[in-house]
């Protein structure tokens, strides 16, 4: 797979809070044609994690996972920890709630 653009957009506020973060891979080969990952924050309340992957031979298409927290506990959310063949494996806190949703076509 060649990458032939690669962009980056972060630290955008709304609220006084980071809203989002974009990434975009684009390919030639006709594999994975975009990827967007977005963080959104509204009030320091509740933050939406949308991982999208696009592929033209239909395989994974979209990958959505929605994460609602407390105020001021954005901070403590954490990465993935490694992806699996079954899925994503990630890892928070109890206290938060957490909804995944994973697309197959």
């Amino acid at each position: 797979m060649r990458v032939v653009s690669q962009g980056l957009i972060n630290n955008a506020i709304r609220n006084n809070s980071i809203v989002s973060q974009n990434y975009r891979i684009v390919s030639r080969n006709n594999r994975i044609v975009g990827q967007n990952n977005r963080i959104v924050s509204r009030n320091n309340g509740t933050v939406s994690q949308n991982y999208r992957i696009v592929s033209r031979n239909n395989r994974i298409v979209t990958n959505k996972i929605s994460i609602t927290v407390p105020k001021a506990c954005i901070a403590s959310i954490r990465e993935p920890l490694h992806n699996t063949t079954n899925g994503t494996s990630y890892h928070f806190d109890n206290r938060y709630k957490i909804s995944k949703r994973v697309f197959y076509v």
